[in-house]
């Protein structure tokens, strides 16, 4: 396995020609104040977040002089469905060892549809701090209180990621690792579907809030 509003008129035009976070271009995108807002791990924005890594995706891909991929609602569905049980079935893997007949990226892609004749995976678990050093933890007194994750030197609380800054985190480090970028940079995919799913319970545990992720690439 290879191994972290929207203006109101800017609403309304989207309602106005059917188009979703994933059908705009990546210009008109980036216009979305919500992006640089911090991730709520209790209620988190699912399709901007996943419309974010979708977008920074395309971008390393157009930065290295190659088209951008299609989303396909299919392989969205299917990462989607990977990434969700990921986090409810407490594992970590491309293979999923609590449904056989989910078991493998190709089933999966498989059962719901036979049009791609290649198929690729990658897969990622990032924090959503907003730090990659040691972070301090405290919690309140009663016994309902939540953890918050503070910066040690200050004992400030440390924010979640915004979800520009998360999604091109997350695509950064597959471009890192030499199995993932292939994927992102084979000319012969051309459809993408990318999905994230959030640790369970947020703030409930000493373990920051998470994100298991998972990228469906078709050919």
């Amino acid at each position: 396995m290879k191994v972290t509003f929207f203006f109101f008129l800017f609403a309304i035009s989207f309602s106005n020609f059917g188009q979703s976070y994933f059908e705009v271009n990546r210009k008109v995108f980036l216009q979305n104040k919500e992006l640089n807002q911090p991730i709520d791990a209790r209620n988190p924005d699912y399709e901007l977040l996943n419309a974010a890594i979708f977008h920074a995706t395309n971008q390393a891909r157009e930065q290295e002089g190659l088209k951008a991929f299609l989303h396909s609602e299919v392989l969205y569905k299917v990462a989607k469905q990977h990434s969700e049980a990921m986090i409810a079935e407490n594992f970590y893997n491309h293979i999923n060892p609590r449904n056989s007949k989910l078991r493998t990226m190709p089933l999966r892609i498989q059962s719901q549809t036979n049009e791609f004749m290649e198929m690729a995976e990658n897969i990622a678990q990032y924090d959503i701090l907003s730090v990659y050093e040691q972070y301090c933890i405290q919690k309140g007194r009663s016994f309902s209180a939540e953890f918050e994750y503070l910066d040690c030197k200050t004992k400030s609380p440390i924010p979640m990621f915004t979800y520009w800054n998360y999604a091109q985190v997350v695509v950064k480090g597959w471009m890192n690792s030499t199995g993932h970028r292939e994927n992102i940079l084979n000319p012969r995919l051309k459809y993408i579907g990318c999905a994230a799913y959030l640790s369970e319970k947020p703030y409930q545990s000493q373990r920051c809030p998470f994100a298991r992720l998972t990228q469906n690439f078709g050919g």
